[in-house]
């Protein structure tokens, strides 16, 4: 039961966040993947994985330094933007040139780290249900039950 909520919600989360992404930026090619968010994401993970999740518990680092790290990729493009005029070709412009720059990054640490970390890396990156549980359920049911009614609030202009 959890492992089926969990695509559920995640599901809804992917959905809305792609169809906010291409409103916003008036462009059907525009997505947490091309903007280089889920790139950042995943470089901030691999860090995370790397160093063991600097002495907290993994469970919580991990997401949390993914989440850190495509707030700051957000954070960038948006700023390349403003001083562009906000153009949403420019902004995806740069987050293609993040999604290479944090993919790049994450390979070398792919390829540095020991074969046990790579591993843990690559499944992470992967993505996987098989780990859900009511714990990890939970967590991200309150996330997107936090980012929904922003959007709601805001569906007319979402296309």
């Amino acid at each position: 039961l959890p492992m089926a909520l969990m695509a559920i919600i995640v599901g809804m989360a992917l959905g809305s966040s792609g169809a906010t992404m291409q409103t916003l930026l008036d462009n059907p090619l525009a997505s947490p993947y091309t903007l280089g968010l889920a790139s950042a994401a995943g470089f901030g993970a691999s860090l995370a994985i790397l160093n063991g999740g600097w002495g907290l518990n993994p469970l919580f680092a991990v997401p949390a330094s993914a989440f850190v790290f495509a707030c700051m990729a957000s954070a960038l493009i948006y700023s390349v933007g403003n001083m562009r005029g906000m153009m949403g070709d420019t902004m995806i412009l740069a987050g293609i040139a993040l999604m290479f720059l944090f993919h790049s990054l994450q390979s070398l640490l792919q390829f540095n780290a020991t074969p046990e970390v790579g591993q843990q890396i690559v499944f992470w990156m992967f993505g996987t249900l098989a780990k859900a549980n009511w714990t990890n359920l939970t967590i991200t049911a309150i996330a997107v039950a936090f980012a929904l009614p922003f959007l709601i609030l805001n569906a007319w202009k979402l296309t």
